[in-house]
């Protein structure tokens, strides 16, 4: 097993073919800012809106990826990506995101887990406050501000400075994208380019990703943790869960090695595109990797599990 283990750590398929997986995704999530912008097919802003803030969840999972180093066969590109691409664009400081994340694979379930999100009380109507707490924006800006929390930044000074710096540039970068995009790919006049853009880059990109982005990672996150049975490998007030997916829910909660969450939790070096293969192979010794259910029913059952069993966070 050790030599398979390292046989999947070692034989990463190439950059190439990752970039262009990644270019696909970028187009398909971001698509519906720029259809807003230049409205070149006539779709409602809600229904961008919904589409952008869903599906947005699998470039978080992406940057989930860059941290471990994975995204490509030199870890300094995947460094470069999170630092200058992911993490400006989902306005997340990636190099405390790769601390706070490395605290969560270590202290899993324990008090120090820097990851408090699976811990979310969902069960009945508290499933509907929180989605009410996510549109209000009250559940992204808490998301937002935890990033600076001292516990986990290691860094201050001119290294805050040139995530600031990166940040501003990159949305400049986006924003000046969507701009041109409405100027020359519409016959709107200058009004309503105005209006368009603003609806584009506020509402369905900012919004999206503070409302609807935070409710599904959050509930990706309450899926692959929260406890409500005994199956999964279970530490203390977490368990680590294998779930089930489709093609739709991949692309919102499971892309990226997300819903071979157990076995990446045993394995953080190995690519999420081998991840189920060697579920598949370790499974058959382990119960506790078997994926048992799927995301959407999973969540269901922990909002309609007895409340009894809910975990109170630490």
């Amino acid at each position: 097993m050790e030599n398979y283990k390292y046989f999947l750590e070692k034989n990463k398929r190439s950059d190439l073919y990752s970039l262009f997986w990644i270019f696909f995704h970028f187009t398909f999530v971001f698509s519906p800012v720029f259809i807003k912008a230049t409205n070149i097919i006539e779709i409602n802003f809600i229904f961008c809106w919904i589409w952008f803030g869903v599906f947005a969840n699998g470039l978080i999972n992406l940057m989930h990826e860059a941290a471990h180093r994975l995204l490509f066969k030199k870890k300094q590109n995947s460094d470069f990506f999170g630092k200058w691409i992911l993490g400006p664009l989902l306005i997340s400081d990636f190099e405390g995101y790769r601390k706070r994340h490395w605290i969560h694979h270590n202290k899993f379930g324990k008090a120090e887990d820097t990851k408090k999100t699976y811990l979310v009380n969902i069960n009945r109507w508290n499933s509907l406050k929180f989605l009410i707490e996510c549109l209000i924006l009250k559940e992204g800006f808490k998301k937002f501000f935890s990033q600076f929390s001292t516990k986990t930044k290691t860094k201050k000074g001119f290294s805050s400075l040139k995530i600031i710096l990166r940040f501003f540039l990159i949305q400049s970068i986006f924003l000046s994208l969507i701009i041109i995009s409405s100027i020359f790919l519409s016959d709107m006049n200058l009004n309503e380019v105005l209006i368009s853009v603003v609806t584009a880059y506020i509402f369905v990109y900012l919004y999206g990703l503070a409302s609807l982005s935070v409710f599904f990672s959050t509930l990706r996150a309450i899926a692959e943790h929260q406890v409500y049975n005994k199956i999964g490998s279970k530490e203390e007030k977490g368990v680590l869960r294998n779930l089930k997916c489709n093609m739709f829910t991949k692309l919102i909660f499971g892309s990226y090695g997300f819903s071979e969450h157990a076995t990446h939790h045993q394995f953080p070096s190995i690519p999420s595109y081998s991840l189920e293969k060697l579920t598949n192979k370790l499974s058959q010794d382990d119960s506790d990797l078997i994926a048992y259910d799927g995301y959407i029913s999973t969540i269901f059952k922990l909002i309609f599990n007895d409340s009894s069993n809910h975990v109170e966070t630490f």
